[in-house]
C-alpha cells in the first residue's frame, strides 16, 4: 500500500501543482488568471468532497470508498481528455469533477492500512519517505516538452491513477484470499473440537454405565 500512496500520489499533487500551466498551453490558451480561477474549483470541490466523504465514510467502507474513487478518477480523466480541452464551460465541470475524484484517496489509504494491515510508525514513516521520492517524477518528466505537448501530465496522471487502482485491487484481493483461508481453518478447527468433544462425551456415558452396572453387580 505504500507504493500505491507513493504512485498515487505522484499523480494527485503532480496535477495539482501544474495544471494551471498546461491550461495555458493547450491549445484554447486560457490566461493565467482564469486559469487560476479554474483550478480554485478544482481546490474547492477537492476540499468538499474530504467533508462529504468524511459523513459518507460513516455507513460505506473504507474499501468501497477507495474503489469507487479510483474509478472516478478514471472517469473524469476521461471525461476531460475527450470532451474539455476545447470549451472553458467543460474545462470547469471536468476540473469540478476531477477534484472530488481525488480527494479521498490519500486518507482513505490510511484508514484501509489501518483497519486490514496496521498502521505503525514504521509504516508512516515509509508512506512519507515513498510520498517525498515518487512526488519528484512528474517535475522530471515534464521538465521535457511540456510547453509542446501539454497533455502530456494527463497521460502521467492516468498512468499513475491506474498502476495505484491495480496495486490496491491485489492487495484486496490478499486480503481476500488470506480472510477465505484463515476462516476455512477456523471451521475445520471447530469441527475437530466438536468431534473431540463428542468423543469425549460418549467416552463418559459408556465409563457411567460400566460403573452403574458394575454398582449393580
Amino acid at each position: 500500500m505504500g507504493l500505491c500512496l507513493g504512485i498515487y500520489i505522484a499523480a494527485e499533487v503532480g496535477f495539482l501543482t501544474f495544471c494551471t500551466s498546461m491550461f495555458q498551453y493547450l491549445p484554447i490558451a486560457l490566461s493565467a488568471s482564469e486559469a487560476a480561477h479554474v483550478q480554485s474549483v478544482l481546490s474547492t470541490t477537492f476540499t468538499l468532497g474530504r467533508l462529504i466523504t468524511a459523513l459518507i465514510s460513516l455507513k460505506v467502507a473504507i474499501d468501497v470508498i477507495l474503489a469507487y474513487h479510483f474509478l472516478l478518477q478514471v472517469a473524469a480523466l476521461t471525461f476531460f481528455y475527450a470532451f474539455c480541452l476545447n470549451s472553458r464551460p467543460l474545462i470547469y465541470a471536468g476540473m469540478a469533477f476531477l477534484g472530488y475524484a481525488f480527494s479521498a484517496i490519500w486518507p482513505a489509504i490510511f484508514g484501509f492500512t489501518e483497519q486490514h494491515l496496521g498502521l505503525t510508525g514504521r509504516i508512516c514513516s515509509l508512506y512519507t519517505f515513498l510520498v517525498g521520492v515518487n512526488g519528484l517524477i512528474t517535475p522530471l518528466i515534464l521538465s521535457y516538452g511540456f510547453r509542446e505537448n501539454p497533455l502530456v501530465l494527463v497521460y502521467i496522471t492516468a498512468s499513475c491513477v491506474v498502476i495505484s487502482a491495480t496495486l490496491f485491487t491485489t492487495v484486496r484481493l490478499w486480503i481476500l484470499q488470506n480472510n477465505y483461508v484463515a476462516s476455512k481453518r477456523g471451521r475445520r478447527r471447530s469441527k475437530v473440537l466438536k468431534l473431540d468433544s463428542g468423543k469425549k462425551a460418549l467416552k463418559d456415558v459408556n465409563g457411567n454405565a460400566v460403573a452403574g452396572k458394575a454398582a449393580v453387580c
